[in-house]
């Protein structure tokens, strides 16, 4: 009786789907190792439910089809390989019109402080039409992974 009242609980929970993409050695890897997630498995956080793929080699027909209902996309770039050619295709995706952005800047500790400014140039933000937040990492140390995922919880 009690398993069935839970199960009928968190069935009720409501999640959004959120995927994690990036450029090869970016450091999804390491923030997948960091916070002990699986690639390909559904983790959580919050409100937020998230599978990471690694969608960077992935036709662009075939990419779109990854991003049913999904409410957020986190993408992970490495500080010092900020091209934007694939955060801007996605942003341009039907499918992701209403969802929210975290940019996630990682290695920043292998680096000088970078200029917020200047990546947001790099990264043509401005062409972003979705909510979006650039945020400093280290998937290594945790710096600055949470504070991002509290942003995307709440801009949902």
């Amino acid at each position: 009786m009690m398993n069935s009242a839970f199960g009928t609980l968190v069935s009720k929970i409501k999640y959004n789907q959120c995927v994690m993409v990036g450029h090869p050695l970016s450091g999804k890897k390491s923030l997948m190792q960091h916070y002990q997630l699986c690639p390909d498995e559904f983790s959580y956080y919050k409100s937020l439910k998230f599978n990471i793929w690694d969608l960077f080699n992935k036709d662009a027909p075939i990419m779109q089809y990854y991003f049913t209902n999904v409410k957020a996309v986190i993408f992970v770039y490495e500080i010092i390989n900020l091209n934007s050619e694939l955060l801007l295709k996605l942003s341009n995706y039907e499918e992701l019109q209403n969802a929210s952005f975290l940019i996630l800047i990682n290695k920043v500790d292998l680096t000088t402080e970078p200029n917020i400014i200047e990546i947001q140039n790099k990264l043509q933000t401005e062409k972003i039409k979705q909510k979006w937040r650039i945020q400093m990492c280290s998937a290594k140390t945790g710096l600055g992974v949470w504070e991002g995922l509290e942003w995307l919880d709440k801009n949902l």
